[in-house]
Order: structure tokens, then sequence, then C-alpha cells
């Protein structure tokens, strides 16, 4: 991580990985003095990890990377002095895309950013109105990648357990102790995109409800209607990604998998669909409404044609880049 900044400290946390991932880190940072290199015996996932590098850390300001991501060189001097300069508990860059091919070639995607080129600074009021982001309704980046943060904000965060979300997480206990965000324009944080998710992940559903819960919570602290509205929406989403990705994989049969709908629907948790349908706030599109009926027919048919689409789909683009 090569910067500007003069008083950087490199924290690698390495979760017990399996691979060469020791050897590489020990090798990038043998001759770099102010880092911190941690290896785990034994992967606790990303939430974990994030934990205790903000423990060894020394520093009065921490910027979090993901591994296959990178800042620009400069990115961590001109958000420390957008910092001083605008007196901010916190400041967010922007951001660009990339994928890898062939392991060496990066081909960057459409940047975040903002086309005006200006500073922007959100208060108190402005932050609440942001937190709407953590509820799917907003612009504002819930990542913790392409921020820079008072140390003093991090020191007690509590860990959820999450495997997906802990970034959502992280920063919904961090918002409310802000007082000012400051916003640059510059594009300092390239975040490479993995795509499609290539095999079935059994807890995804389980920790999406988790997360669902928890935001109901914080919408109801904050009583706002609108935060509940449109996490049920997410839950909706959820809910027909997990089920699609059981076709897709076929992680059962198609009678196994109406009877994991079935049972699935007995939750409590998708009575926030009938409350939708009675504040009449319920989007009516096919899947809500299969839902909100409790027909795991529809469902099925529902996913299943959603899943043959997107074959059909990727097959035509496999076509098509062959053909140019």
């Amino acid at each position: 991580m090569d910067q500007t900044y003069p008083h950087i400290e490199i924290v690698v946390v390495n979760d017990g990985s399996k691979d060469k991932s020791k050897e590489i880190i020990e090798k990038e940072l043998k001759n770099v003095t102010n880092s911190i290199i941690i290896h785990k015996e034994k992967n606790e996932g990303i939430e974990k990890a994030r934990h205790t590098g903000i423990a060894a850390s020394s520093g009065q300001l921490i910027a979090f990377v993901d591994q296959d991501d990178y800042f620009e060189s400069q990115s961590i001097e001109k958000m420390e002095s957008a910092m001083r300069l605008y007196n901010a508990d916190m400041v967010q860059c922007h951001s660009d895309s990339f994928i890898t091919l062939f392991s060496r070639i990066r081909i960057s995607l459409y940047p975040r950013t903002n086309k005006k080129g200006i500073v922007k600074l959100i208060e108190r009021k402005g932050i609440e109105a942001e937190m709407l982001s953590f509820f799917g309704c907003g612009n504002f980046s819930v990542s913790v990648w392409a921020k820079l943060y008072k140390k003093e904000l991090l020191n007690s965060i509590k860990a959820g357990g999450f495997l997906y979300g802990d970034d959502l997480y992280l920063n919904m206990q961090v918002f409310p102790k802000l007082n000012r965000i400051c916003v640059i324009p510059d594009v300092l944080y390239h975040y490479e995109r993995q795509g499609t998710s290539s095999k079935f992940i059994p807890l995804w559903m389980v920790e999406s409800k988790r997360l669902y819960k928890m935001k109901v919570d914080k919408a109801k602290e904050m009583q706002s209607e609108k935060a509940l509205i449109y996490s049920s929406i997410e839950l909706r989403n959820c809910f027909k990604v997990y089920v699609e990705s059981m076709i897709l994989f076929k992680v059962d049969s198609k009678k196994g998998i109406k009877q994991w709908i079935n049972q699935e629907l007995q939750d409590v948790i998708y009575d926030m669909f009938d409350w939708l349908r009675n504040k009449n706030q319920c989007d009516h599109s096919a899947i809500s409404l299969a839902i909100m009926n409790k027909d795991t027919d529809a469902i099925y048919d529902l996913c299943r044609k959603s899943v043959y689409e997107w074959k059909w789909k990727k097959i035509a683009r496999r076509i098509l880049v062959k053909l140019s």
C-alpha cells in the first residue's frame, strides 16, 4: 500500500488462509517498518478480522481496504487533509469498480463520483436523513471502504457475528455518533467486482432475517415508517434470491424446495407483509403478492421463471462475446 501520507500504519489481518497468503504478506511488508501483521490460525470471517485490526492499530484514524481492492497513492493524504480542514468525523471519497482478466489486466468500470467536483458537507440532521440508506432507500454508501474514520468512533462498536452485512452493521453503530461527514469528489478507491456467486450459500436467508430484525428495531427507534417499508422490500428481495439460488443450484427437488418455501413462510417475520397490505404500502409486484398470500406454488413458479430468463440471457451474452 504505497501512500504519500507520511504517518501511515499498515495493519494486515490474515484470517486463517490456507494458501500462500502468509508468505506473500511477509514478503511484501518485509522492509516496511510501520506495519503490523496478524496471522490467525482459524478463519473467523471478515467482521472478526476487522475488529482484530482495529484493536491492533495505534493511529487516531482508520481506513479499511478489502483484500482485492486498492487505494490511490494520495488517498489517505487527501482524506486526512479534508478531515482537518472541514473538522469532519468521517470522510467519504468516491470510488470505481474494476474487473481483472487473466489475473493481470484491470478494466475499470463506471466510477461513482460527484460530477460537479465539489466537496459536500453533511451535518447532523443531514446524517439522520442519510441513514435511510441503511434500509435501502437512499444513495449513501453503507460500505466501510472508501471512508476514513476517527478511531474513537470505532473503539466501542460491537461485533454482531454477521457473515454478511457486516459493513452495514458497523456503520449503523457509527453514524449516530457523527456530527459532520465530508464527501470529497475524488475517485480514490478501486473496488474489484467479483460478479455473481458461483455457489449456493446456505446461511444467506438466516443472515438476511437477522439483519432485517436489526433494521426493524432501528427503524422503530427512528420512528421512520419509510425505513420499515423499505426494509420489508429488502427482505422480500432476499427471499426471492434465496429461492432462485435453490432452483439454480438444484439444492433440492421441486417438491423439496416447495416444502422449504411453505415452512419458511410460517415464520412470524413475514407477518410484516400483512402490515404493509393493511397500510396499502405494498409494491403490488407478483412476488410480493405471492408472499402476502403465502402462495407456495406461485412463488416457486415466479422464481423458476426468473432463473430460466437469467440462464438464457447468460447464454446470449456468451454468444455475443464470441461473435465480437
